[in-house]
C-alpha cells in the first residue's frame, strides 16, 4: 500500500498524486517500459549480452646443449578485448554490465642438467604479467542527450552524467548503466631449483623456491 511518508495516510486508489512526483522521477519514469508480467517486481524481461574474440598465441622452443644439459623456453599470451554490452530487448533500460579486457603474458625457462648418473638438477624461472581493464571504453550501451543527463542528475552526486559516457544514474529502485572503471595490474616472478638424487632403492629431492608477487589496482568508480 502506497502512502504519504509524512502523514502515513494511504494514497487514494493506491496511486501517488502527480503533484508529488518530482521532475527527475518523471524523466526516469518516461523511459521505463511497460510491465510484461504481473506483479510489482521482476515484471520486465531484460536481456543484455556481448560477444568477444580471444587470442591465445603460444610458442615453445627446446635446445639440447649436450646429452647432460638441455633447455626449453615457453611463451604464451592471452588477449580478450572488451566489447560493448548490447541491449537485446528493445525498450528496456541500458544494461548494468560492462566489458572487461584481459591481457595475460607468460614466460618460462626450464633447464635440466645431469650432475652425475644418480643426480639431476631442474631449474625453472617464470614471469607472469596480468592486466585487467573493467569498462575500458566507458561507453554507454545506449546514447542519451545531454539534456536527458542533466534532467536525471540528482543533486549531491559527484558529477552530472555526460552524454556518451557509461555511468550509473537513477534512484534507489531504478538505475541504468554502470559506474565501474578499474585498472588492475599484476606481475609475479617465480624461480625454482630442485635436485633429485638416487641412492640404491631410495630417492631424495630437495631444493628451494623464490616468489615475488606485485599487484596494484586503480579505481575510478562513480565519478562521471
Amino acid at each position: 500500500i502506497l502512502g504519504n511518508a509524512n502523514t502515513r495516510v494511504p494514497f487514494p486508489g493506491n496511486i501517488i498524486p502527480a503533484s508529488m512526483i518530482t521532475p527527475l522521477a518523471k524523466t526516469l519514469m518516461s523511459v521505463l517500459p511497460e510491465p510484461q508480467y504481473s506483479g510489482i517486481t521482476n515484471n520486465i524481461l531484460s536481456a543484455h549480452g556481448s560477444t568477444g574474440t580471444s587470442h591465445v598465441p603460444s610458442i615453445k622452443l627446446d635446445y639440447t646443449f649436450s646429452s647432460k644439459n638441455r633447455i626449453s623456453f615457453f611463451y604464451s599470451n592471452y588477449n580478450n578485448p572488451a566489447t560493448l554490452y548490447q541491449d537485446l530487448v528493445p525498450g528496456v533500460p541500458p544494461s548494468g554490465g560492462w566489458g572487461t579486457t584481459n591481457m595475460i603474458s607468460y614466460y618460462r625457462v626450464n633447464e635440466d642438467f645431469i650432475i652425475s648418473p644418480t643426480m639431476m638438477s631442474h631449474f625453472s624461472i617464470g614471469l607472469n604479467r596480468r592486466h585487467v581493464l573493467e569498462n575500458p571504453y566507458s561507453v554507454s550501451s545506449t546514447e542519451q542527450t545531454d539534456a536527458f543527463a542533466q534532467a536525471t542528475y540528482a543533486p549531491g552526486n559527484p558529477t552530472p552524467w555526460t552524454s556518451g559516457r557509461m555511468t550509473n544514474y537513477g534512484g534507489t529502485e531504478v538505475a541504468w548503466g554502470t559506474f565501474v572503471s578499474t585498472d588492475s595490474r599484476q606481475r609475479s616472478i617465480d624461480a625454482k631449483e630442485q635436485v633429485a638424487w638416487l641412492r640404491g632403492k631410495h630417492s631424495f629431492k630437495f631444493g628451494g623456491e623464490y616468489l615475488r608477487w606485485i599487484y596494484r589496482r586503480l579505481d575510478y568508480n562513480d565519478s562521471y
